[in-house]
């Protein structure tokens, strides 16, 4: 049963994430019930067995609908929360980072749709924490293009602190300057990548806003 929720949960991932980049919007909301019900075969799965590897796969396996189905960030937060608790239960290094970059960047999108400055701040911060683990997480197993998502991820946060929070021009400035560090350290991890392609687009935008400020 370990094995079926593994190939479930790759699917799923292909059809609720990558199949957003990939198809027209028609075509992907054409999937809203085929990735639902699957969602649920996994957690049924994973219920039976509750072991915490499982148990992580089905938060984050609910996550990726709350957040590209649903359209629920907030609901996809505390799934994701959960799947990453599960995955510090088994010391899984790599899982636990890999789930902190998606929250680092479900931060960055909330962050984005938050009206006052205050809480955009707060879900910055927040952000830029689980970012930081991230990066610290997956430099133990080194996995090359999940670290450069997490410094990619850490650069978004710094930039979206620069414009959605911050109006001081020194403070501005330090946290582009952070960005364009963050994504340039991304950039060092390989080259030609998706991976690669997101720093460079960070390290891009970090160094154009600090031209602009």
């Amino acid at each position: 049963r370990e094995a079926l929720v593994e190939v479930l949960h790759t699917i799923l991932w292909a059809v609720a994430v990558e199949a957003e980049i990939i198809l027209d919007q028609s075509q992907f909301h054409s999937l809203k019930e085929e990735t639902t019900l699957l969602g649920k075969k996994i957690v049924e799965t994973s219920k039976s067995i509750a072991t915490p590897y499982l148990l992580s796969l089905a938060h984050e396996a609910s996550a990726d609908i709350a957040w590209d189905i649903e359209g629920d960030p907030n609901r996809a937060l505390g799934l994701y929360n959960a799947a990453a608790a599960s995955a510090r239960e088994i010391g899984d290094s790599s899982a636990v980072g890999r789930l902190l970059t998606i929250l680092a960047t479900l931060q960055q999108w909330r962050a984005w749709s938050t009206e006052y400055v205050d809480e955009r701040r707060k879900i910055l911060e927040e952000g830029l924490r689980f970012a930081e683990e991230a990066v610290e997480r997956l430099e133990i197993s080194f996995h090359t293009p999940y670290l450069a998502k997490a410094w990619a991820a850490l650069a978004g946060c710094h930039i979206g602190l620069a414009n959605l929070v911050e109006t001081d021009l020194h403070k501005k400035r330090e946290e582009l300057a952070k960005a364009a560090d963050a994504a340039s350290r991304g950039m060092t991890l390989g080259n030609g990548t998706v991976e690669w392609e997101n720093c460079t687009h960070e390290f891009s935008r970090a160094t154009f806003f600090l031209a602009m400020t």
